[in-house]
């Protein structure tokens, strides 16, 4: 089915199949997606508030400029999205237990996110904003971090020699809190 500038509010979608359904200019607030199954689904210039994607099937999910905050995002294979579409956006979120690998970031922000026990594999990560994020328990591995932002961030734990980092931001404090993953005192 095709959805158009449709407002989505307070649904509970728990379980619920979507099978090749289009949405365009479409708001969710406040929905239960979780368990749903979002197979061969495409959003294009969606918002979604507040809504809830525990364990939700992702399947060849198409995102074409899709902004989610204050939302849940756990148990998501980002492995599992459309590789022609992956333009989205994700601040003031929580997504636990997240995988990330093979993708290409470029301008994306997850701002502000709490991003517990996931990983970043073999990805390329140019200027994304992670500023503010909270990473714990979160790896980065074999990624290329180019021009992106963890200022204010807690809880980093890139490792420096199996990332390649070329002028990304960091503030002092994580800095510091990243060399003592090294042995480093840092005074």
């Amino acid at each position: 089915m095709y959805y158009e500038d449709l407002v989505f509010e307070k649904e509970d979608y728990k379980g619920k199949n979507f099978t090749e359904d289009e949405f365009y200019m479409c708001t969710f607030k406040n929905i239960n997606f979780s368990e749903a199954i979002l197979q061969e689904v495409e959003l294009s210039k969606c918002k979604f508030y507040n809504c809830n994607f525990t364990m939700t099937n992702i399947l060849n999910l198409k995102l074409d400029d899709v902004y989610f905050e204050e939302c849940t995002l756990r148990g998501w294979n980002f492995e599992e999205l459309s590789p022609l579409v992956q333009d989205f956006n994700i601040e003031k979120s929580s997504l636990e237990f997240v995988v990330f690998s093979n993708m290409k970031f470029n301008k994306t922000s997850f701002k502000d996110s709490s991003i517990i026990e996931s990983n970043f594999t073999n990805c390329q990560l140019k200027e994304v904003d992670f500023r503010n994020c909270d990473f714990r328990r979160t790896t980065f591995s074999r990624c290329l971090i180019e021009k992106s932002d963890f200022f204010g961030c807690k809880n980093l734990g890139i490792d420096i020699l199996n990332n390649t980092i070329k002028k990304s931001v960091i503030g002092r404090f994580e800095a510091g809190e990243m060399l003592t993953q090294f042995g480093f005192i840092v005074k």
